[in-house]
């Protein structure tokens, strides 16, 4: 069985696994965490789904605001 690589990938950020963060795409920020299921964000009234963004995260169309 493949080991999860999600733990690896959230560090390449400096975040944990389920640390909830702000990144900004253009003039929209959004809160986020990296899970085990890969990056997640929050609709408008909170929920959490999972997040397309993780390429623009990768590519630095998107940035981490937190630090």
């Amino acid at each position: 069985m493949n080991k999860n690589k999600m733990e690896q990938v959230a560090a390449l950020f400096g975040k944990k696994l389920n640390e909830e963060f702000h990144f900004k795409v253009g003039k929209t920020v959004m809160k986020a965490k990296w899970t085990e299921m890969g990056l997640m964000s929050t609709d408008f009234a909170g929920r959490w789904w999972p997040c397309c963004y993780m390429p623009a995260l990768l590519t630095g169309r998107a940035v981490i605001v937190d630090d």
